[in-house]
């Protein structure tokens, strides 16, 4: 009978919150910057964060700045192709899916408000507001949460698939179940530091040099992920190593080489032999 993975032991709240105070303590030592102000409107913010889902926020501005020097206005951006403003956000990853979701967001407010501005939202209740986002075509729970976060000052979680996988690394989060990830946080993560948690988990979990050094297999993802008692320690090691995960070495056996065939020696011969086997020349018979 095949052995089932036990779920990890969940913990209490506050040793959650005391293991995830440590984890924003190591962060804090190397992304020493204070999370970036912003004051976008709700448009804007919406389609920045559209950029920043699984991408380092350096590179998300950059698209974003390439993106508004490439149009003449909102309505441009608009009323072009997805391929046209894919070419304009530059080397960002997954333009193409970016672009169609910044046009579904500027498409939006133009047929709701006929005019590209969604600050009438801030009038609404913000469970209305987060009703009325969730009717734009592709847009992220990712891009949704930063809104809301950003210009309604909502105890939202923005997390995306980079984000949840290290949390749910470090046993703080379910990586296949963003819902339930983003309530769970909010338990331990009150609202005023929501954003230098967001800010310091995205900005490890979007770095390159950590590329794929939180992805899990399989049987750890249905596990409930990593163990949360030992996050701090496993954390603290692969910052260390620069994002290179421990890898057991194997000994590996030198392939056998067969020697080479030796030419076959005739047996030696001995004193005897050697006489024998001078033979004499055969004596000439005399005529007679």
């Amino acid at each position: 009978m095949a052995q089932t993975t036990a779920p990890a032991k969940k913990l209490k709240t506050a040793d959650r919150q005391e293991i995830l105070s440590k984890v924003l303590g190591i962060l804090k030592k190397k992304y020493k910057t204070a999370p970036p102000k912003t004051s976008r409107p709700i448009m804007e913010t919406l389609m920045f964060g559209i950029l920043l889902e699984d991408a380092p926020h350096p590179v998300a501005e950059a698209a974003y700045d390439r993106m508004f020097e490439s149009f003449f206005d909102l309505n441009e951006i608009r009323v072009s192709s997805v391929s046209e403003i894919e070419d304009a956000l530059g080397e960002i990853p997954s333009a193409g899916w970016r672009a169609l979701r910044i046009r579904e967001v500027l498409q939006f407010a133009f047929e709701k408000f006929f005019a590209f501005d969604l600050e009438p939202l801030k009038r609404k209740t913000l469970e209305l507001a987060e009703k009325s986002l969730d009717k734009i075509k592709y847009l992220t729970p990712f891009a949704r949460e930063y809104a809301l976060l950003q210009c309604f000052g909502a105890h939202s979680i923005p997390l995306d698939a980079t984000t949840l996988e290290f949390l749910s690394w470090l046993g703080l989060a379910t990586a296949d179940d963003h819902k339930h990830s983003a309530e769970d946080l909010r338990s331990i993560v009150r609202k005023a530091d929501i954003a230098v948690f967001f800010h310091l988990v995205h900005s490890l979990a979007s770095d390159p040099m950590f590329h794929g050094a939180f992805r899990m297999k399989p049987s750890e993802r249905t596990s409930g992920g990593g163990d949360p008692t030992t996050a701090v320690e496993r954390l603290t090691a692969i910052i260390a190593s620069g994002g290179k995960r421990p890898v057991a070495k194997s000994i590996k056996k030198p392939e056998k080489v067969e020697a080479p065939a030796r030419p076959e020696r005739k047996p030696k011969q001995t004193g005897s032999a050697r006489k024998v086997a001078k033979a004499k020349p055969a004596s000439k018979t005399k005529r007679k």
